[in-house]
């Protein structure tokens, strides 16, 4: 390659789906163990591509935006297990032949939840998980993710969408949804940000803190968030 080639992008965007019903998602990567990078509600993809990039050559990441977010339109059922059922079909259709870590954050950890409880999955990570059901508005869940807080250099990728009538469907989605049951002996690492209270109650978990104001640790520290998913990858 001359000093005048472009580098191939370390990321490419996907449409997977039927086109009433379709997923957005973004690809790194072409080899090792997947990893699934899941969004809050009012997020995008965006707040996952520092990390991606920097495990782009250690494994698979796919990064989709959930529905209602970004480039994925939304639906009628938003139940956790629902779109965890989607994103399921989505990663075993990319043949990828192994199970996936999967990560979820902020409202999404209730997703990756589902989806540990009922398909195969190497590891579960879970960060400052938030219930969308504790609060009343967007404007409140968004005060208590304070991403006007994440490091100046990563802002933009946290950029919000606070969307009144997504959040009540969110909030509709999550509000039925029963606890799911995770596999015993499933690695499950359960991270918070030092403005949010340890999570009690899950048995088995570790809990790497990330010392910062935002809710937000995949841009707090992308660099850290990125070593920890790394040592998941290697065999149990």
């Amino acid at each position: 390659m001359t000093a005048n080639d472009a580098a191939p992008p370390r990321r490419s965007t996907h449409t997977w789906g039927t086109p009433g019903n379709h997923w957005i998602y973004d690809h790194w990567g072409t080899g090792g163990r997947p990893v699934v990078l899941l969004h809050s509600l009012l997020f995008d993809r965006r707040v996952w591509w520092p990390v991606a990039a920097d495990l782009a050559t250690h494994c698979t990441v796919i990064a989709p935006d959930l529905p209602g977010h970004g480039d994925t339109p939304t639906r009628a059922i938003l139940a956790p297990a629902q779109l965890a059922a989607e994103i399921a079909d989505l990663v075993h259709s990319l043949e990828l032949r192994r199970a996936p870590i999967v990560v979820g954050h902020g409202t999404s950890a209730h997703i990756a939840a589902a989806f540990a409880s009922s398909y195969a999955t190497h590891a579960l990570v879970t960060a400052d998980k938030l219930d969308p059901c504790r609060v009343t508005t967007a404007e409140q869940f968004l005060a208590e993710v304070r991403p006007d807080l994440v490091p100046s250099v990563y802002r933009p990728y946290a950029i919000p969408h606070p969307g009144p009538a997504l959040f009540r469907a969110y909030q509709a989605g999550h509000a039925d949804a029963a606890a799911p049951l995770l596999p015993a002996g499933l690695p499950h690492v359960v991270v918070t940000s030092d403005c949010v209270a340890v999570l009690a109650g899950e048995a088995g978990a570790r809990d790497p803190r990330f010392p910062a104001a935002a809710r937000l640790p995949q841009l707090n520290d992308p660099g850290r968030f990125a070593a920890d998913l790394r040592a998941l990858l290697q065999p149990h």
